[in-house]
């Protein structure tokens, strides 16, 4: 009797090893790689992935949906700090971590800071709801968050909430319920 185990791979996880078409017959021993990288503390693809799964792409409507319902990372792996070279200020990455504390805090400090947009045109708002934390928008919302401001080049947090979430999630059940507009990018 013979046995066979078919591994399925998920998209672009091969591509994560390395492997080009060059080195499809095997040259590089991926598993010793792997055991290198453990060892030098960088190892498995929590650590060199931003704590994302391999099959999601980093900075895509995805990571947001992913990381709302992962908060613990992949591998239970926190994710790594923030970077604010977009312009992103601290209510930026509360709210798109659905961290109502730190958002509550930074609106105390600097009303204005709910209408802050980075360099791609992100407010709070468009984080929160691209992340699915109801709690977050809503809080923006109270404190006068604009549910018409639209990203550079893309859409409003509505429009942005939709690609991430299926329709029926409280946070576009929400964000609806205000007349918000669902305004994507311009063909």
């Amino acid at each position: 009797m013979i046995l066979a185990v078919i591994h399925f791979e998920p998209t672009g996880h091969t591509l994560r090893h390395n492997i080009d078409l060059a080195d499809a017959a095997g040259t590089k021993d991926v598993h010793k790689q792997y055991r290198e990288a453990l060892e030098r503390g960088v190892g498995g693809h929590e650590n060199d992935h931003d704590g994302l799964p391999p099959y999601i792409i980093p900075n895509s409507p995805e990571d947001s949906h992913w990381r709302s319902q992962h908060p613990e990372g992949f591998g239970g792996n926190k994710k790594k700090n923030q970077s604010f070279t977009t312009g992103s200020t601290p209510a930026h990455v509360a709210a798109q971590e659905g961290d109502t504390r730190v958002l509550a805090e930074a609106i105390r400090k600097n009303k204005d800071i709910v209408n802050a947009k980075d360099s791609n045109g992100w407010t709070p708002l468009h984080e929160s709801a691209r992340g699915g934390h109801l709690e977050a928008v809503k809080l923006l919302v109270e404190n006068g968050a604009d549910v018409h401001a639209k990203t550079y080049g893309a859409g409003t947090a509505l429009w942005w909430a939709k690609q991430s979430h299926d329709a029926d999630h409280p946070v576009i059940q929400f964000l609806e319920s205000l007349g918000a507009p669902d305004a994507g990018p311009e063909l």
